[in-house]
């Protein structure tokens, strides 16, 4: 009956049966995981009802009744964000990213924590950004400095350091991601970071003028340019082969067909 009022757009009363089922039903006949449902079920409701404190409160307080931690996680921050509770925001995120660091919303939840206010919504709401604005400033430095030395591995966070970084920093970071990539012959380096090509196209200078570099060199040399590569040298004909293919897509991209061809 309450989950009927729930779909229904009836959540106080949604509210209102559940607590009444609770206070009914002896804590006996219910299974563990059946609590679980329970809780994140209320928290649902609270949040419907904006009444964000009363579900962070919930939920923390209930934190040894979970079978999946990651749940509470996933109701906690937001709810804390929404009513200012930032400190909790920024540690549940830490716990939430220790688990999976390949879930982009962590990191925007640790963020809009971080920066004590709600700076983005959205993965694409970063990707956006302009290259000289102050949330992706800060948003970068809060990555390098708060998230990367605690979690040991994640392809999201490198994508992540390329999306955020700019000038410099940004050529540094894209021609080691680059290299990397080549050397262990990664043909989907191009969907890796297309997210550049749809979003950041302001970047797209750089990758061509790190490209004509390593184009040159191979037809001069048979190998990338070892100025790029930490004077390693790579010239095996995979790595010659994923850089051409990369280039022809960029520059397929780019609309220069003859030289993609």
């Amino acid at each position: 009956y309450s989950f009927a009022m729930f779909l229904d757009g009836k959540y106080e009363a949604a509210n209102r049966l559940i607590d009444s089922f609770e206070q009914n039903v002896n804590d006996n006949v219910i299974q563990k995981q059946q609590v679980h449902e329970i809780i994140i079920y209320k928290a649902e409701i609270l949040l419907k009802l904006k009444k964000y404190e009363e579900c962070v409160n919930l939920l923390i307080d209930n934190m040894s009744k979970s079978k999946d931690r990651i749940a509470f996680y996933e109701k906690i921050i937001p709810s804390a964000i929404e009513c200012g509770k930032y400190d909790i925001a920024v540690e549940y995120a830490y716990k939430a990213l220790a688990v999976n660091p390949e879930n982009v919303n962590y990191y925007i939840w640790f963020f809009n924590g971080k920066m004590k206010k709600k700076v983005v919504n959205t993965y694409q709401d970063l990707l956006i950004l302009q290259d000289n604005s102050e949330t992706i400033k800060q948003s970068y430095d809060i990555l390098v400095k708060d998230i990367k030395p605690k979690i040991k591995k994640s392809k999201l966070l490198v994508r992540l350091e390329l999306a955020l970084s700019t000038g410099e920093e940004f050529k540094t970071l894209f021609n080691s991601y680059f290299n990397n990539n080549i050397k262990i012959n990664i043909p989907s380096f191009f969907t890796n970071v297309k997210f550049i090509y749809k979003y950041q196209q302001y970047k797209l200078t750089t990758i061509s003028e790190l490209l004509t570099k390593h184009l040159e060199s191979i037809q001069k040399d048979k190998c990338l340019d070892v100025s790029l590569t930490n004077n390693e040298k790579l010239d095996l004909i995979t790595n010659i082969i994923w850089v051409y293919f990369y280039a022809a897509q960029h520059f397929d991209f780019l609309g220069d067909l003859e030289k993609a061809l």
